[in-house]
């Protein structure tokens, strides 16, 4: 009669056969090794689909430097795209620094603290570099007080700044580029800013002098 301890270690004899068994390869094949030969290795590649009539070019740096002529503390460089239907987002650079760019054409504005604005037009083409030189603007102001003749405040009324060879306006397309101011209840005004030069006063309503 066989005993309770040698039948466990049948068992467990067999079972341990049997998971040699299924670490074995199958027909007895032996594990293929993969490649000694560094050289041999796969590299994993990307593709990319490029549209039709796509190409590729190398990149080129093209650079824009903006020079403000007689600086002030309250300049401001501005830049934007020439594009032909004007519409280009603006952005703010700080003068005298080179700016990388698009190649093409492009708008520089200088404004100063009083909101006198200049703007050149450069074209950069592609690789190279150009230095905008942008004069800023004197400008004039003009103030005052307007009196009745005898003596008291005129009201409020329009003040024109006519440049040399133009006239009071007559309609209200005249007035749409005429520099103008307002008089308070007091009689006092104050100009915008005014490029330097011969100007003339006129006061009353479109196609009204006084």
């Amino acid at each position: 009669m066989i005993s309770p301890r040698a039948l466990v270690f049948g068992v467990l004899f067999i079972v341990a056969g049997f998971i040699w068994q299924l670490a074995q390869p199958f027909g007895g094949a032996q594990p293929v090794e993969g490649p000694q030969d560094p050289t041999e290795a796969q590299v994993a590649t990307t593709s990319v689909d490029l549209a039709s009539g796509s190409r590729l070019v190398q990149s080129v740096s093209t650079r824009l430097k903006v020079i403000s002529l007689e600086p002030d503390d309250g300049d401001r460089v501005f830049l934007r795209e020439a594009l032909p239907d004007g519409v280009a987002e603006e952005r703010e650079v700080e003068a005298g620094l080179w700016v990388l760019i698009q190649p093409g054409a492009w708008i520089a504005a200088l404004e100063s603290a009083e909101g006198v604005r200049n703007e050149k037009t450069v074209f950069v083409p592609e690789g190279e570099s150009a230095v905008v030189e942008i004069l800023a603007s004197k400008f004039a102001q003009v103030q005052g007080r307007l009196m009745e003749r005898h003596g008291g405040p005129s009201g409020s009324l329009d003040v024109w700044f006519l440049p040399e060879g133009l006239e009071h306006p007559e309609t209200q397309l005249d007035s749409a580029s005429l520099p103008r101011s307002r008089c308070t209840f007091e009689g006092g005004f104050r100009s915008p800013y005014l490029e330097p030069g011969n100007w003339r006063i006129s006061v009353g309503p479109v196609g009204m002098a006084l």
